[in-house]
């Protein structure tokens, strides 16, 4: 697997991907897929959704069969996209900035920093991805509110 770091913009974390190792196949007989690519459609199929562009993001990134696995919504991409959007009307200055990105094989998980609105803590999210055929096929998440105040002298992130 790989490690990769992301500034969290659209742009750098694009740039972040340029590694230039290893070919990974998305499935079997499937054209292979560098991981910087892999690990660059899950970094920038989030930072589309967060910014309101999700029917963009999904578009671009989602494939079909696409499920995921979010206990508040259908598993439908249809279910998580229109969810996407609406959040992102609700919270129109969200930022979303991707931590860490780990590509293993078909899969990507991202460690990122997401805050509805300028001012407060926060929550720390993880992003799983399941690849297949360049295409996001499969998806889950988990969030922890950051805290006020916290034990922890290194913070969370």
């Amino acid at each position: 697997g790989h490690l990769l770091g992301a500034a969290g913009a659209s742009e750098a974390a694009i740039a972040m991907f340029a590694l230039g190792e290893g070919w990974i196949p998305a499935s079997p007989g499937a054209l292979p897929v560098r991981p910087e690519v892999t690990a660059g459609i899950a970094t920038e199929f989030l930072t589309l959704a967060a910014s309101g562009r999700a029917k963009e993001a999904f578009a671009r990134y989602v494939g079909g069969g696409f499920r995921h696995h979010n206990g508040y919504f259908p598993g439908d991409a249809d279910s998580l996209m229109t969810a996407m959007d609406e959040n992102a009307k609700k919270f129109p200055r969200k930022t979303l900035e991707v931590k860490i990105a780990l590509e293993e094989g078909d899969k990507v998980a991202t460690f990122s920093k997401v805050v509805h609105s300028p001012g407060e803590n926060g929550a720390a999210v993880v992003h799983v991805f399941r690849l297949a055929d360049g295409k996001i096929a499969e998806l889950w998440d988990v969030g922890q509110a950051v805290p006020d105040e916290s034990l922890n002298q290194y913070g969370m992130f």
